[in-house]
């Protein structure tokens, strides 16, 4: 099992990096765009740190419970890209008119 979670991340973090240092890229130019891969590289090491800490006590607490919270935040992520979707679907509408 572990295997098998172990290439669905490696899966989905293989489309995702991509995906935001080509918008990245496309965004920023210059000393900017180095100081933003700078920023954003930090941030997920210290956030990948930071996690794995807290979720060891997490997991201490109730090993069930990091499970719950998993699936808490992901219903949280659906949620907040189907308003996003909306909101974006509405905005190409009012352009149209």
């Amino acid at each position: 099992m572990t295997a098998f979670s172990l290439v669905i991340f490696a899966a989905g973090f293989g489309i995702f990096k991509p995906c935001v240092d080509s918008m990245l890229a496309e965004l920023t130019e210059g000393k900017t765009r180095a100081t933003i891969y700078s920023l954003v590289n930090t941030g997920i090491s210290i956030l990948s740190a930071a996690m794995g800490l807290i979720s060891g006590y997490i997991y201490d607490l109730n090993p069930r419970l990091i499970y719950i919270i998993s699936i808490l935040i992901l219903t949280l992520c659906i949620a907040i890209l189907a308003v996003l979707k909306r909101s974006l679907l509405a905005d190409d509408t009012d352009v149209a008119l």
